[in-house]
Formats: C-alpha cells, sequence, structure tokens
C-alpha cells in the first residue's frame, strides 16, 4: 500500500511549525525577571471541593508581583481575587496574558483555514499563488490553477491478484509563459511558496496553532506602588478536590461488659494537592462546610453579537405635485415624521401607510434620505404604518390631527423580521399646538421630539450627579482601596485549624493527623427488628463524642488490643452527640422473637348528629428471646420499630429513642438468654354514616358489641324508621309499576280504535269503553301514586330526624 500525498504534505507542515515558533509565546512562558513572587501562607479546604489561598509576602517600593495559574484556576481568581497592602502602598490593577479564541485569531488571517484543514483545504486556500512544484528531476513553477482528486490503477503483480487503484491529488499550475500543466502530487512531489508574503501567513496560521498547546499557564501580575518594605496580601479560591476524613477507635479489652470505656479516637485526613503550586509551611485549614460557589468564565473573551443594518441607498428624484394656495388653511394639518433605528441612524425607503379609522381612506409615503416623510391630512384619528426590510413592522394607533397642526412623529424600528409586528397606542400623546409637534410614550418605539428632549439643541444635558463620598476599609487596608467590605461569619462551619504548618509539594498528597481525643464507647451487639424480620447481629460501639470537636463524616477503624477489629462508617457527630457505629458481624448471639400477637377491642360507641363512632384499643406485643453463646458477656442493644400512633406501655422505657426506632439496651450473660417484651398501644375508630348504613351492617354493629342492650334500645327507634321508610318506598314502586302498565293498555287499546276506524261499529265501541275504563284506572292510579310518595316522603323525614337525633356515649365493658 503507497503512502497517500496528505503524509507528505503534513509533515512538511509540522516540520515548519516547529521551525518558526513564536518568539512572544516564549517570552510569555517564562515570568518576568522583574516580578517577584509571593508564597502560598494559608490554605483553607471546603468539603464542595473550593479551597481558599492566601499568599503573603515583602515587597520593597513598586513593584510587581507574579502568581501563576493554570486556565481553569484562572476563572475562579478572577470572581474572587482580593490584594490588600498592610503598609500603605496601593494596588494599581492586575493583569494577566488572556487568550483570544483560536477561531476569532484564524479570522484575521487572509487564509481561509480552520483549525484543522485537510489537505485540499489547504490547496484551495492558497489558489492563485504562485508556487514551484518539484516531482523528480521534473521542476514546474507558476500560479495555482486548481486542485482536483483523481484516481490511478497500478496493475497486478505476481503478489497482489488484482489491480489496486489509488486516489491521488492533481494540481493544474498555469506558468508565466501561459503554458497550463497538471502535476500528480505523488509522495516524492515537494510544492514550494513563492510569494513571500503567503509564506509569511502560513507561518502566522501555523504559530496560531501552535500557541494553543501553551494557553495552559496564565500568570497574573499585580502591581503595588509605594514606598519602603511593605507587607501584602494576596487571597482567592481555586477548585481543589475534597478532603476526606479517616478515624481510628483504639481501645483495650475490659472484662467488665457493663461498664462504659475510654476509647482513644484519632482522626486523619487525605489533601491532595493539585495546584501546581508546592505548600511549604502552609497554615492548613479543613472545613466541613459548602458554601455557595460556581464558575463564570471571565478569563475567556466573550464576544457579542451585533446586528447587521443594511446600506442606506440615496433616493431617486421622483415627478412632485404642489398644492394651490387656496389650500392655504389646511397645508399644516397632518402627520410628519423621521424613521430611525435604535441607534438613531435614519432609515430611507421605508414604507409609511397611514388609515383613517372612520372611514379607511388610506394614504401613502416613503421616507426619503434623510428618514423623513410627511403626509397632508384632514382633521380626524388615524392609524400609521412603518415597514422597513430587516426590521420589525411598526403600528400606532389612535393617532389624532386637529386639522390645524402637523402631528410630529420620530418612529423607532426595531431590528427583526417583518413578519413580527410591535403595536402602540397613542392615546397618552399630546399635541403642542406652540411647535406643532407630538410628544409620546417612552417605551423605545416613539420617542419625544427633538425639540423638547433633554440633551438636543433646546434642552441641553443636565450635569451629572457628583459621585457618591468614599469610604474606607478597616484600618490595616485603608490606604489600598477606597471601597467598603463586609464580611459574614460562617454559621454552620466547623473547622481543623492545624496549629503546625505542613508542607505537601505539588501533585502530591499527605494524610494530615487532625485529632486525636478520648471518648466514651460502650461495646455493644446491634440488632435491628423492621417488624417483620430480624437483621444479623453486629459488633458495634455506642459512643459519645467527649472530644468537644465535631467530627466530620468518613470512615473509620477499629483497633482493639492492637488487632485489626473491623471498619465502618460514620456520619457527622456533634459534641456531646450519642451514636452507634457498626463493625463486625457478632456470630455468637442469636436473637429471635415469640409471641407476636396484635389484638384490637371495642371500648366505646359514641353517637352523634347521624355519625356512630366505634373506638377500639388495638394492641401490638412481641417478645425477643436473645441467646448468647460467648464465653463473655454481651451488651445488647435491640432496636424496635416505631409504629405510627403507637404509644410504648409505660413497663417499659427505652435506653434512646429515634425518629425511626426504639433502642432497648439488655445485659445478655455468658451462655445464658435474655428476653423482652415490647407492648404498644394503639386507639383506633371505625365510622359509620348511618343515613347511608344499611340494616345488615347495624345488625353487623350489635354482633360486635355483644347485643349490647343499650345500644340495641338507642338503635330501635332508627330499625323501626328504617323498616317504614323501606315499606313506603316499595309501596311508590309497586305504584308507579301499576301505573306504567296501564299507560301500555292505554297506548294498545288507541291503537286499537285506530285500526277499526272502518270497521263494526259495536267492536269500534267495545274497545271505546275499554279505553274509558283504563282512563279512568289512569287517574285514579296516579292520584294512589301522590299520595304513597307524600308518606314516603314523610317517612324518609322521620328516619332523617331519629338518626339525627340519636345521642350516644356508651363504654363497652
Amino acid at each position: 500500500m503507497r503512502p497517500s500525498p496528505e503524509f507528505r504534505v503534513c509533515a512538511i507542515l509540522a516540520l515548519i511549525s516547529l521551525l518558526f515558533l513564536p518568539s512572544t509565546l516564549l517570552a510569555q512562558s517564562a515570568p518576568s525577571e522583574k516580578a517577584s513572587s509571593l508564597p502560598v501562607t494559608r490554605v483553607s479546604l471546603y468539603k464542595n471541593g473550593v479551597g481558599f489561598f492566601e499568599h503573603t509576602g515583602q515587597v520593597s517600593g513598586n513593584a510587581s508581583v507574579t502568581i501563576d495559574f493554570t486556565s481553569s484556576q484562572l476563572n475562579d481568581v478572577l470572581q474572587s481575587l482580593t490584594a490588600i497592602d498592610l503598609n500603605g502602598g496601593r494596588i494599581s490593577g492586575a493583569g494577566y496574558n488572556s487568550t483570544t479564541p483560536l477561531e476569532q485569531q484564524l479570522k484575521t488571517l487572509p487564509l481561509s483555514l480552520s483549525d484543522n484543514p485537510t489537505v485540499s483545504d489547504f490547496y484551495s486556500a492558497i489558489r492563485g499563488a504562485r508556487i514551484e512544484i518539484r516531482s523528480g528531476l521534473v521542476v514546474s513553477s507558476g500560479r495555482l490553477l486548481s486542485i482536483e482528486v483523481g484516481s490511478t490503477t497500478t496493475p497486478h503483480t505476481a503478489t497482489d491478484a488484482a489491480d489496486t487503484t489509488e486516489q491521488q491529488l492533481l494540481l493544474t499550475v498555469v506558468s508565466d509563459t501561459g503554458e497550463v500543466r497538471t502535476v500528480p502530487v505523488t509522495p516524492a512531489t515537494s510544492v514550494r511558496l513563492l510569494d513571500s508574503t503567503l509564506d509569511s501567513d502560513v507561518s502566522h496560521y501555523l504559530k496560531l496553532l501552535d500557541s494553543t498547546r501553551s494557553q495552559g499557564l496564565r500568570h497574573l501580575t499585580l502591581d503595588d506602588h509605594g514606598s519602603g518594605t511593605r507587607e501584602l496580601h494576596v487571597s482567592y479560591i481555586s477548585e481543589v478536590p475534597v478532603w476526606k476524613s479517616t478515624y481510628r477507635i483504639l481501645f483495650t479489652e475490659s472484662t467488665k461488659f457493663s461498664a462504659a470505656q475510654t476509647a482513644t479516637l484519632q482522626g486523619w485526613s487525605v489533601v491532595d494537592n493539585t495546584t501546581g503550586t508546592d505548600w511549604v509551611n502552609v497554615h492548613l485549614s479543613l472545613i466541613a462546610g459548602a458554601p455557595q460557589s460556581f464558575i463564570q468564565p471571565l478569563s475567556q473573551p466573550i464576544y457579542s453579537h451585533r446586528p447587521e443594518v443594511a446600506i442606506a441607498q440615496e433616493a431617486q428624484l421622483t415627478p412632485q405635485t404642489f398644492d394651490s394656495g387656496e389650500l392655504r388653511g389646511r397645508i399644516g394639518s397632518g402627520i410628519q415624521g423621521t424613521v430611525t433605528d435604535a441607534t438613531g441612524a435614519i432609515i430611507p425607503n421605508a414604507s409609511i401607510v397611514v388609515t383613517n379609522t372612520a372611514n379607511g381612506a388610506r394614504q401613502n409615503a416613503v421616507s426619503n434620505n434623510m428618514g423623513q416623510f410627511s403626509l397632508s391630512l384632514p382633521a380626524g384619528q388615524y392609524h400609521v404604518e412603518a415597514n422597513a426590510t430587516g426590521f420589525q413592522r411598526l403600528n400606532i394607533e389612535n393617532v389624532q390631527v386637529d386639522g390645524q397642526h402637523l402631528a410630529s412623529l420620530r418612529m423607532l424600528l426595531r431590528v427583526g423580521a417583518s413578519s413580527e409586528t410591535v403595536t402602540v397606542s397613542a392615546d397618552a400623546l399630546q399635541l403642542n399646538t406652540s411647535n406643532a409637534t407630538l410628544g409620546s410614550v417612552r417605551n423605545g418605539i416613539v420617542v419625544p421630539n427633538r425639540y423638547n428632549s433633554p440633551g438636543s439643541a433646546g434642552m441641553p444635558l443636565p450635569p451629572p450627579p457628583p459621585p457618591p463620598p468614599l469610604s474606607s476599609y478597616e484600618d490595616s487596608a485603608a490606604e489600598s482601596f477606597t471601597s467598603n467590605t463586609n464580611t459574614a461569619a460562617f454559621d454552620d462551619f466547623f473547622a481543623y485549624n492545624l496549629t503546625e504548618p505542613v508542607t505537601i509539594r505539588k501533585n502530591e498528597s499527605a494524610l494530615v493527623p487532625i485529632l486525636q481525643a478520648k471518648v466514651t464507647a460502650d461495646r455493644v451487639t446491634l440488632v435491628h427488628s423492621n417488624g417483620a424480620g430480624i437483621s444479623e447481629p453486629l459488633r458495634a460501639l455506642w459512643i459519645t463524642n467527649t472530644s468537644g470537636l465535631t467530627l466530620d463524616r468518613g470512615s473509620f477503624a477499629i483497633v482493639e488490643n492492637g488487632s485489626f477489629g473491623g471498619e465502618g462508617l460514620l456520619d457527622p457527630i456533634h459534641p456531646g452527640e450519642k451514636r452507634l457505629l457498626s463493625y463486625a458481624a457478632d456470630q455468637a448471639v442469636h436473637v429471635y422473637t415469640e409471641d407476636a400477637v396484635n389484638s384490637s377491642k371495642l371500648v366505646r360507641i359514641t353517637a352523634s348528629k347521624g355519625i356512630l363512632i366505634m373506638h377500639q384499643a388495638e394492641r401490638s406485643e412481641v417478645t425477643y428471646v436473645i441467646h448468647n453463646a460467648a464465653s463473655d458477656s454481651r451488651i445488647v442493644v435491640l432496636e424496635h420499630p416505631v409504629q405510627s400512633g403507637y404509644t410504648l406501655d409505660s413497663s417499659i422505657k427505652p435506653d434512646e429513642t429515634t425518629a425511626s426506632v426504639y433502642r432497648f439496651r439488655i445485659n445478655a450473660t455468658a451462655g445464658d438468654t435474655a428476653r423482652l417484651h415490647v407492648a404498644a398501644n394503639h386507639s383506633g375508630i371505625t365510622t359509620y354514616q348511618l343515613t347511608s348504613t344499611n340494616d345488615n351492617q347495624l345488625a353487623i354493629i350489635l354482633t360486635q358489641t355483644g347485643n349490647n342492650p343499650k345500644l340495641a334500645a338507642a338503635l330501635a327507634p332508627i330499625l323501626e324508621a328504617r323498616r317504614q321508610e323501606a315499606a313506603t318506598d316499595a309501596a311508590v314502586d309497586a305504584t308507579k309499576t301499576k301505573l306504567d302498565n296501564l299507560h301500555s293498555n292505554e297506548d294498545r287499546q288507541r291503537a286499537n280504535i285506530t285500526a277499526l276506524h272502518d270497521s263494526d261499529k259495536v267492536a269500534r265501541e267495545r274497545f271505546v269503553n275499554d279505553l274509558n275504563h283504563t282512563e279512568d284506572q289512569i287517574i285514579a292510579t296516579q292520584k294512589e301514586l301522590d299520595a304513597r310518595t307524600a308518606e314516603h316522603e314523610k317517612a324518609e323525614e322521620e328516619l332523617s330526624n331519629r338518626i339525627e337525633s340519636l345521642n350516644l356515649d356508651l363504654p363497652v365493658s
């Protein structure tokens, strides 16, 4: 397989980029010899991945101090940098090597090349340039006309069974004598640029590509002006790895299982220095807090999009007509105005359409090369519309013309599509009859007339307000800055401030000791019950944080009598707080339950306003059996779930209660079995709406109370009223059924009479008599239905009254 010509050209471009490294970049890669550096003296690391750094040092006279950062750090630095000269010097500013985005830099070159061009892209960009092509002993020179991609076929050989086809780049060159020659680009082909200007442009392009590799390091230089030797403090925040806590709990075995032990707690922190600067003898603070912090790309130049405005074209002279002197009384009546954009630039050739809102009469105008227009109009109310290419359409409604003056408008069009319309009302416009101008609504669409606006020739701009008085810093920084600063206390943060300086080199990590203290610890076996099952017993420590310090979240390791005992995790523990920490399985303790019972008993029945309530006393009981098969005693901490609405029996008290569990402490001696009975009570109710309760439900209620005679006597009137209501309801239904049948007979008889219209008179009269009899029955049945309906309504009212009058408070033994 032959190497493609792209490899040849890319190798040439890479070689050129190495030969022409920009000297300016070499100068930037090293700090200025005149600038001194400030060492890091204090580092505070936070749990949200932010570090607060302070540099402190001595400066003399007018000094420049340089601090190096990576590009990723620079955004945080620009957002939080604070510099204070404590001895009267003044910080005049801070500068750093900015980086214009490569895309913007490439736009300044005459070469139309992206940051990753192909060989074809490169040759296309230099079309028309003078080049020299050397292929073996053949040399061709001239101007590059075109670039094409062709293909060549190599016949098969003894090793290749088939012909080989390759793509090949073809350059067409026109010599000074007019000779046109097409040259294939092969691995043996070289191309040289004969145009020195173009050669310089290519070198500049390659330097820009190369410069992108050296933009990772930024040099921030602060200029401090003053006299004598002074102390300078510079601080900022930067992104850092989160520091981690890890603990060791060391204790010796006690023969008294019931006595609390004292354990030694050691705290360590893992700190990583990835800032690119050595921390030498710095004062380190580790803060367990998460202040709000974010990143803004302040170090990256940002370009704003500006609208493109069409170039104004000169208006052509068109024939005009002139008003007669007899129309003198109407010349001053109408609308005139100027069309501009938001920057104040005039807009010629804008289309103006004015419509009389009363009769629909329309007149058109076009703004001239000064953006002006004028229309003579009779008195009335008008709608004015302005439209121009590249701008939003503007509609002004309710424009009043008084018939004596010209209303003067200055119309502002916003950049946008003509399909977008902005509509404003001229109701607020006031006609100024003294100078025939209009004031306007200040909404960015129609603005005040220039003769009446502040800053115009008629009204100069008011003088600017005096600057506010300067406020001072605290005494130590009064000479450095001229604005106040306010600081706030850290509310819920806690910090480990190391008393001894530490040294951590860049790109290194360290395990830093943060505390050593004595804490009270009970060695226990932890068992958890969730109501459905028992967890595996765990060895645990029930510690009380007597260190006086807040323990941060982290891992811990147990060392018992010099041997490893297990590991676990702990959440933050505040001073004086008690916490269980599990670290291993306890295979010698076995826990199970027996006699688990959930019971419910009716204890009271109440009724009022149609609502009957049954009060139950619910009880949940369980017995835990704890067997200790070990040769030494155990303290077992059993966690029993908290049931919502239940309260524990007063006969048993937990050692500790959380939102989800009760914790009971049980002493289990060696080889013995212990029991813990836990009972909880709950008061429950069942509510019945008597108006919607049927007889079967009432019978069940009586059965649940053992047919309590007092309850039966209280419910008897209601049951009787329910029977009366049911009987009257059944009578109404039966009467309705009878009435429906009579109406069916009536319809059938009427149909028979109609069918026998031309038949025997005797037979027809018989059906007529039957129909009359049916109608009499319908009338009588309708009266019966009305009476029974009234009886049913009376029975319903009686039932409702008896239900409402029921008032009961009956204890149930």
